[in-house]
C-alpha cells in the first residue's frame, strides 16, 4: 500500500469521525477487505512505528480463520487471530480441546485491535517489535523477517512455515503486494 493510499484513507477516517467498527462477510473478498479496513483504520491512530503492516495482518487472519473467515471462531466469536480467553472474558470453547477457550469479540474489528495490542504490549513479542522497530529505520518492510519472530503465537511446530506458505500464496493472488 503505497503512502498516498494511506494518506487518504486515514484523512477520510480522521475527517468523517465515523468510522464503522464492525463488518460482516459472506466471501473471501469481503473478509479481507474488512480486516483491511479495519487495520487501516486502527493503524490511523497509532504511532507510525507501532502500526502492523496489513499483509502481515491479513497473513495471519486468513491462516487462523481459514481462507475465507469460515473457521468457527471467525464466525460465531469473530476471532479471526485464535485469541485465547482470559479468565472470566466471554469465549468459545474449542470443539476439539475442551481446555481452549477462544475470546469472543462483538464487533469484527475488535479481534483485529486486540491482534495489534498484543503484538506491540505482549513481553512474547517483543523480538517482533524489535524486528519492525529495525525496519521502521531502515524504511523497508520484510513480512517474511516479521513472521519468522512470532513462534511463540502458537503451538504448532511449522506455525512460521504456514505463515510463510500462506504469504506466498497470497501474494501469488495479489492479495498482498510486499515484494520480500
Amino acid at each position: 500500500m503505497n503512502f498516498i493510499t494511506v494518506l487518504c484513507a486515514t484523512l477520510s477516517l480522521m475527517c468523517s469521525g465515523v468510522f464503522n467498527w464492525d463488518f460482516d462477510y459472506d466471501n473471501r473478498k469481503e473478509f479481507i477487505q474488512g480486516i483491511k479496513d479495519c487495520m487501516i483504520a486502527y493503524n490511523s491512530i497509532l504511532p507510525e512505528f507501532e502500526r502492523i503492516p496489513i499483509e502481515l495482518v491479513l497473513v495471519q487472519a486468513l491462516h487462523e480463520s481459514g481462507s475465507q473467515g469460515n473457521s468457527r471462531f471467525a464466525k460465531e466469536g469473530k476471532n479471526f487471530f485464535g485469541i485465547k480467553a482470559i479468565h472470566g472474558e466471554d469465549h468459545i470453547v474449542s470443539l476439539a480441546n475442551a481446555s481452549v477457550k477462544v475470546r469472543r469479540f462483538t464487533r469484527g474489528c475488535d479481534s483485529v485491535i486486540v491482534y495489534t495490542d498484543l503484538l506491540n504490549e505482549s513481553y512474547h513479542y517483543e523480538d517482533f517489535r524489535e524486528e519492525r522497530l529495525h525496519q521502521y529505520f531502515v524504511d523497508e518492510i520484510n513480512i517474511e523477517k516479521l513472521i519468522e519472530t512470532l513462534s511463540v503465537y502458537a503451538e504448532d511446530e511449522k506455525y512460521i512455515e504456514k505463515l510463510k506458505n500462506m504469504a506466498y500464496s497470497l501474494r501469488k493472488e495479489g492479495v498482498i503486494v510486499n515484494e520480500h
